[in-house]
């Protein structure tokens, strides 16, 4: 009988399947919508089902639909409605790129579906903020949950500012829909994976629509339940653990403005970000001096705490404790839910509990925070020493002062007592940093740090001018098996021999050994200073036999000292220290030309001839390639210098005697041209640009090239031929980009000026960087010919100099017409141009200046400099400053980038101009990974057009251009300006390990330069004085630059303009 029942019935059927509600609703987000599509063609029953239950649209994955991204190629798949909008003439930006996407939504709108959907993943899709404003108020939509990671032609402003409308106090009852915003995360994998190691117990065929008795339905929704279950976990714990591990910095720091933005939304809006909690941002807990404006959190602390108290003052967020606005949305996008709760819900541990969430902004854990462990002190446990060097006993200072005033020192004073120095340069000292010092300083490392130390630790007597001391073997035997024996007891071995090569130093002075030691440490360090100052106030405090101060090189390194053995020291009329001049190795003239004028002089008086200027140089740039700034040498400098020395005087040029560096992006005959790329590190050209031949031309004599990023795609140095460059001032910043060496070589003088390629400021950038007179001329009066391309429409040469008179003089050699770049022809539109005769009488009085305060960023160092030279330009030259603002700035700059457009098309059809290099291809070395990798600008131009005329763009963006043209210029004209000034960079230097971190983008790097080169017009860095950076003020006070901009072919009056303010300010931003 049980067998005659098995045999009449039906099988199972994938509809009968489906027609389960929990079946569905838990399958549904696993397929796609053109799965979905082609299963409801399966049969009329499936097609009703599917489109007519709800559980199947609920959550709506767009991620994988190709039509939804406006690729580079012609477009035109989008249906009769995204035709239709194309060939209207009024078509705005938005609704271009809205066009595919609204489109796709109109159809599921169409089939009564859009209503539906409660979750929508529109990650990596070009979603335009128009259609996000159309999301959220129109009543077709309903989502709850919405996904915007990695959008593309979002502009973040016009989004900030829709949020802002739709949680107003006004808004109608139960709106905005939405609830939960992903937008600042990376976008999630698009498919769902089968885990490697599940294995799916086989079945047997049973053909299309059949089933078998012991399979049924259940081991189909088995093997679904194992596949989402085994995934999901993995991706939840990822997502997870980003937040609620301690991982250090988890996102990118916003811009300001979206703390302001989800302040404005707390407890109507959840984001994958929250606001800082810290105590700094409550004005009721802090005095309004330390109090922090609202902060987006982005550094996860992990649930343990604070080291000493383990917890937080704010008390650490818990779900279902805690409001749900303090809790990020986490990753991937809950699958079978739209609810908040869902998507804040982490993983309870092993005692059924939830973890703690501590999240802070870096503003509030500066001085408290270890970058490479994540410890942390918070603020009720630790208060931050005003002295850093508080590791020293009162005892020991004590003992100090006695032995310095005994000795003749006039004053001496306690230094500021306080707690033990738990964090020093982002390291904590008790785990970290002594490590990070003896290996983070190359393979020499660990001996230079040891030979500090050990130096340091010693009983060098403070000794009047004119005496000097030498310690004995014995001692230094001493010290140093006290000074291994303190480091192995922190678990770092340290070679016996390294010892005995710091022993055997016979016939040299104390002071000598240490200044030896510490010049070393300084060439190989990226961090010389903190090196320095940790290490010997460390040594004093391990050593026994370390009571006294050592002698040292210079006046500036004393202090230092003084500060990092815990006592502040004031000069005497009578100073008992001996100062030693800073030559540590053999002694060699160096450079000390402050322009080009000055150099010239020299020669002509006899003082001084090209060669030897030459070899001064030459021998710059071996004594500092720590600073790693030039890629190759001209190893006929010399030679040739020699030539131009042997000219009658009537037959020297212009620039006769010029030690001047080329970028490595211009070609030059016989030295090594390889465009910041490993690909090209064996090519040497057989002929010089135009640029060169004219420099060689007018007297100048070529030193080398100076390094670049890789074709040019970046604001800093990272080249995956030369890695990164040094900052001439701060060993541990980058000195900007793509122009970097040559900013680095003129500011530590390896060169007397250089040349440097723009094209989105890489001239002016690294100018303001290092404190140089950057100049963009208008493109096409400097030839380019033998130039790499990055955008040909921007690109310009231009040069870099100490001073405006010396970039007048360069600039009368280089502009000019060339039959080789048909760009040039726009010098025909001009009369003949002397810029030397334009700035010989600068006078600022009656010149009117637009100050374009937008973009003057939120540094407090650079804004009160820039507010200083403002002052003075009002008051002491009679010029008229008028505050302007480019109407939708943000807007215009955006739809102005064609790098992404343009940039491969011009980089490979230059690389095929050249038959040596013909072989290569940008998308290539890209697909190869032959090029440094935190180059992001490379990875997008790559998808850039073969042919940047046949993409449906083009014509957009020329007309974009044209507008902003337009824009700008009417601003010139109604308030009659002779130019417009603000800040070359809204930020100091930045650090280099911070550019290796990706901490900062091609995309969102605040530089002001962009203005003047989409702008297609002349523009100017000239310095105007030095600050320190905010977040580390304990370093060196670095250069801020002021952008001049004019219109095209203004060259000759922006000069005057510089050289105006250079009178004002003094040469190098340095007061006159």
């Amino acid at each position: 009988m049980a067998d005659a029942e098995n045999e009449t019935r039906l099988p199972v059927t994938l509809l009968d399947l489906l027609s389960v509600s929990l079946i569905l609703r838990q399958t549904a987000p696993y397929l796609s919508v053109k799965e979905l599509r082609r299963l409801s063609l399966a049969s009329k029953k499936l097609r009703s089902l599917i489109y007519g239950e709800s559980e199947t649209w609920s959550y709506l994955n767009l991620v994988g639909v190709t039509r939804a991204i406006i690729e580079t190629t012609p477009i035109d798949v989008g249906g009769f409605s995204w035709r239709a909008e194309r060939m209207d003439e009024s078509l705005t930006e938005d609704d271009f790129y809205a066009g595919p996407l609204r489109g796709i939504l109109g159809s599921l709108h169409s089939k009564q579906v859009l209503k539906f959907v409660q979750t929508l993943i529109l990650d990596g899709l070009t979603v335009p903020a128009d259609l996000v404003r159309e999301i959220l108020a129109e009543d077709r939509y309903h989502v709850r949950v919405l996904s915007l990671r990695e959008a593309r032609q979002l502009n973040v402003t016009k989004l900030q500012q829709i949020l802002r409308y739709s949680v107003r106090p006004t808004r109608e009852t139960n709106t905005p829909r939405l609830k939960a915003l992903y937008v600042f995360g990376p976008k999630d994998a698009s498919k769902v994976a089968v885990p490697s190691n599940m294995k799916l117990d086989p079945a047997p065929s049973l053909g299309i629509m059949g089933s078998g008795a012991q399979l049924g339905g259940a081991q189909i929704g088995a093997d679904w339940n194992a596949r989402s279950s085994n995934d999901m976990q993995a991706c939840l714990a990822d997502g997870e653990r980003k937040w609620y591990g301690c991982n250090g910095r988890v996102i990118k720091r916003p811009f300001s403005e979206w703390a302001e933005t989800l302040q404005v939304c707390k407890g109507i809006i959840n984001f994958d970000a929250v606001l800082c909690r810290g105590p700094r941002h409550d004005i009721t807990k802090v005095a309004s001096k330390d109090f922090l404006q609202p902060t987006i959190a982005t550094i996860a602390l992990g649930p343990a705490g604070c080291e000493t108290c383990h917890s937080c003052p704010e008390q650490p967020a818990v779900f279902r404790e805690s409001a749900d606005h303090t809790l990020p949305l986490l990753a991937p996008v809950p699958l079978h839910s739209s609810t908040v709760r869902a998507a804040i819900r982490p993983d309870q541990t092993p005692d059924g509990s939830f973890p703690n969430l501590i999240l802070r902004c870096e503003d509030c854990i500066r001085g408290r925070w270890c970058e490479q462990c994540n410890r942390w002190w918070c603020e009720d446990c630790y208060q931050e020493p005003v002295s850093r060097a508080t590791l020293r006993t009162e005892l020991q200072q004590a003992e100090m002062r006695e032995d310095l005033q005994r000795d003749g020192w006039a004053s001496v004073t306690n230094a500021p007592t306080g707690n033990q120095v738990k964090v020093f340069s982002k390291l904590c000292v008790e785990h970290c940093l002594v490590g990070e010092m003896m290996h983070g300083a190359g393979s020499g490392g660990m001996l230079v740090c040891i030979e500090i130390a050990t130096y340091a630790a010693e009983r060098v007597k403070c000794v009047k001018t004119g005496s000097s001391t030498h310690v004995d073997a014995a001692s230094r035997n001493t010290v140093s098996r006290t000074m291994r024996t303190a480091l192995k007891q922190r678990h770092i071995h340290v070679p016996l021999s390294s010892m005995n090569n710091i022993n055997n130093r016979p016939g040299r002075s104390d002071a000598q050994c240490l200044a030896s030691c510490l010049q070393s440490c300084r060439d190989r360090s990226p961090t010389p200073d903190v090196t320095a100052d940790f290490l010997l106030s460390k040594a004093y405090s391990l050593s026994a036999a370390s009571k006294h101060a050592c002698l040292f090189s210079s006046n500036i390194v004393m202090s230092k000292l003084l500060r990092g053995l815990g006592v502040i020291a004031t000069n005497s009329t009578k100073s008992p220290w001996r100062t030693y001049q800073r030559s540590f190795a053999a002694p060699m003239s160096f450079p000390r030309w402050s322009s080009i004028e000055h150099l010239q002089s020299a020669i002509a008086e006899g003082k001084i001839t090209a060669k030897e200027a030459t070899k001064q140089y030459l021998e710059s740039v071996e004594r500092q390639k720590d600073l790693n700034a030039v890629t190759a040498v001209n190893r006929k400098a010399l030679e040739e210098a020699e030539a131009l020395d042997s000219l009658p005087f009537d037959k020297r040029g212009p620039l006769h005697g010029l030690p001047i560096i080329i970028k490595d992006q211009i070609e030059t005959a016989g030295i090594p041209t390889a465009y910041g790329s490993i690909a090209c590190k064996d090519h040497i050209p057989l002929k010089d640009a135009t640029l060169v031949t004219k420099l060689r031309q007018a007297g100048a004599v070529i030193l080398g090239k100076s390094t670049m990023p890789d074709w040019a795609a970046a604001w800093f140095s990272t080249s995956s031929l030369s890695q990164t460059t040094r900052h001439p001032i701060d060993g541990s910043r980058d000195p900007g980009g793509s122009s970097s060496g040559s900013g680095t070589a003129v500011a530590a003088d390896l060169a007397l000026a250089a040349i440097g390629g723009d094209t989105g400021g890489s001239i002016r950038l690294p100018s303001s960087f290092c404190g140089l007179v950057g100049v963009k001329v208008t493109p096409g009066r400097i030839s380019r010919d033998g130039m790499s391309s990055l955008v040909l429409t921007q690109d310009t040469p231009g040069p870099m100099t100490k001073t405006v008179s010396d970039a007048a003089k360069l600039l009368d050699v280089l502009v000019g017409y060339d039959e080789n770049d048909d760009f040039t022809s726009i010098n025909g539109l001009t009369s003949p141009t002397n810029f030397q005769n334009a700035i010989k009488q600068p006078s600022l009085k009656g010149k009117r200046l637009g100050v374009l305060r937008q973009v003057f960023g939120s540094h407090k160092g650079i804004n009160n400099i820039l507010d200083t030279t403002l002052q003075k330009l009002g008051k002491d030259t009679g010029c008229e400053l008028i505050d302007v603002s480019i109407p939708t700035l943000p807007d215009l700059l955006s739809q102005t980038s064609v790098y992404i457009l343009r940039s491969k098309s011009d980089i490979n059809t230059f690389l095929q101009s050249r038959e040596e290099l013909s072989h290569l291809k940008i998308e290539d070395l890209h697909a190869s990974k032959t090029y440094h990798q935190t180059l992001d600008l490379i990875n997008a131009l790559v998808k850039g057009p073969s042919v940047y005329t046949q993409s449906p763009h083009f014509g957009l963006a020329m007309e974009s251009i044209s507008r902003f043209q337009r824009t700008v210029a009417s601003i010139f004209a109604q308030n009659n300006l002779d130019a417009m000034i603000y800040p070359t960079c809204q930020v100091l230097a930045p650090k280099t390990k911070d550019l290796l971190e990706s901490r900062w983008s091609s995309f969102d790097f605040p530089t002001n330069t962009v203005i003047g080169s989409q702008l297609l017009w002349t523009a100017v860095s000239v310095p105007v004085g030095k600050c320190r950076d905010d977040e580390w003020p304990e370093d060196p006070e670095l250069p801020v630059g002021l952008e001049i901009l004019g219109t095209p072919l203004s060259e000759e009056r922006i000069l005057g303009l510089a050289a105006g303010v250079e009178d004002l300010i003094g040469k190098g931003g340095k007061e006159s």
